[in-house]
């Protein structure tokens, strides 16, 4: 429900249904995989070079088709650097 919320605009501007539904599911996998980063253990490998990426992909039932969201780590990781004294160690 909080990922509807928050892009309540976007979805609402979306009249068909099928492509709300296929948009609200890719928002909701781009917002899990921010969670991922934002976690510290995520972070700290992250910043040691232990991880290379954190990777979204959607499986479209339609098409059969697997669509890669491209979930950029570096700007996210970026972002909640300050938040987190990960680093100092």
């Amino acid at each position: 429900m909080f990922v509807h919320r928050k892009h309540f605009d976007e979805l609402g501007s979306i009249t068909d249904l099928d492509l709300r539904q296929k948009r609200l599911v890719e928002l909701n996998v781009t917002e899990q995989c921010l969670n991922v980063t934002k976690s510290a253990a995520v972070q700290k490998a992250y910043f040691k070079g232990e991880l290379k990426g954190v990777y979204g992909w959607v499986y479209d039932v339609g098409t059969g088709k697997l669509i890669d969201l491209k979930i950029d780590i570096k700007s996210i990781a970026d972002k909640f650097k300050e938040i987190d004294l990960l680093n100092k160690d």
